[in-house]
């Protein structure tokens, strides 16, 4: 089961920190996606830490379409890598998906209101050996919505709904 290095995943923790506060993401694009949906902090903390995320989605989709749901779209929708079940296909596809952790640094932590895909996403900023951990997120929790570390205990009394659905590491290969 391959992993991603801690320098690589404390890169993708840092460009996660640095979006705190924000309220949109432009990943430099001619026709940028507007708003900020939650997979957002996650795709963009790997791309400004270096990893070509959207473009090996894309290489993945292009070699082999049926990894991603039939739902899913295609990389040609600026919202394809915005989608979590496809963020999560592409991870599950390099053998970089999780589901029962453990939650570590610069991964991506997924949360579930019930079957089918996961609701809401964010970048795990520390983790403690008793399962504590601290979440960089889009949320309203705290103000409006906008981009936020959180307590991950705290943010779940508030929405009791959700529960953690999986991990899924930054991929730190080519193929």
């Amino acid at each position: 089961m391959p992993m991603t290095s801690a320098l690589t995943r404390k890169r993708v923790v840092a460009a996660a920190r640095a979006m705190i506060g924000r309220r949109d993401v432009d990943f430099g694009s001619t026709s940028p996606a507007e708003g900020l949906v939650c997979i957002d902090v996650f795709v963009y903390a790997c791309e400004a830490a270096g990893i070509p995320f959207r473009a090996l989605m894309s290489r993945l989709y292009h070699q082999n379409p049926s990894v991603y749901p039939p739902d899913g779209g295609t990389p040609a929708d600026v919202n394809f890598p915005r989608r979590i079940r496809n963020v999560i296909a592409f991870l599950r596809a390099l053998g970089l998906w999780f589901p029962n952790g453990p939650g570590l640094p610069g991964r991506l932590v997924t949360f579930g209101d019930g079957p089918g895909e996961p609701a809401h996403s964010g970048v795990v900023s520390e983790a403690s050996s008793d399962g504590a951990m601290r979440v960089i997120m889009t949320t309203g929790f705290g103000g409006p919505l906008a981009v936020r570390e959180v307590e991950l205990a705290a943010y779940l009394r508030v929405h009791p709904e959700f529960f953690i659905a999986g991990y899924g590491e930054p991929p730190e290969i080519d193929f």
